[in-house]
């Protein structure tokens, strides 16, 4: 079993990054599992708003954020196993 986090970019939805708004498929969750069968997807998100935000938090604080999650996740779990990051603008400097 794979892991894949897909990390928005600045100021968006953490679904909705994924997602076809014509269609409305979210490719993670719709179709990936189709070609990728032993696979499990997370998306992150994080509060980047720009305007009337009042979050001082940096990319370093984000960066830090996702890693201790996931880090946690990951230590925690009895097997270890391939975790792979997608990341999208904002999301990619993380």
């Amino acid at each position: 079993l794979t892991s894949i986090v897909a990390v928005t970019g600045l100021a968006r939805h953490p679904f909705d990054s994924w997602r076809a708004s014509q269609t409305n498929t979210m490719w993670l969750r719709d179709l990936l599992p189709k070609d990728i069968p032993r696979i499990r997807a997370f998306t992150y998100g994080y509060d980047s708003r720009v305007e009337k935000s009042i979050n001082n938090s940096t990319i370093s604080d984000y960066a830090w954020q996702i890693l201790g999650e996931f880090g946690y996740l990951y230590q925690t779990s009895k097997k270890r196993r391939p975790l792979i990051f997608i990341a999208h603008s904002l999301g990619a400097l993380l």
